[in-house]
């Protein structure tokens, strides 16, 4: 299982009147990309996409993929075009998911 982090993240945004810090919608992007058009999604694609956005939309704060789940979502971002600077902890936070081990929190409870 991967742990993915959910939370918001500030950015920095340049506006003609100058520099502004917004707050960054992980989960928001974190689905959209499973839907994003550079993926190629076949009618069965889809579908799985949809099941692991559902789960994503579901939870709070971060969520548990099982390895088939996190796959889809790592191939997403790696077919991904046109990030952004804003981009960076999104990508980071996918791709170098930890492991979860549901045996370690056993042990410690």
């Amino acid at each position: 299982m991967r742990r993915i982090d959910l939370s918001e993240y500030d950015v920095v945004v340049k506006y003609p009147d100058g520099e502004k810090t917004i707050p960054y919608d992980m989960k928001l992007s974190t689905v959209g990309l499973l839907y994003h058009p550079d993926n190629k999604l076949s009618a069965r694609d889809l579908l799985e996409n949809d099941r692991v956005a559902q789960k994503i939309e579901a939870s709070n704060g971060s969520v548990l993929l099982e390895e088939h789940e996190y796959a889809r979502l790592k191939m997403a971002v790696e077919c991904g075009k046109g990030y952004t600077k804003q981009d960076v902890v999104l990508v980071t936070r996918i791709l170098d998911a930890p492991l979860f081990d549901p045996n370690e929190v056993m042990k410690a409870g």
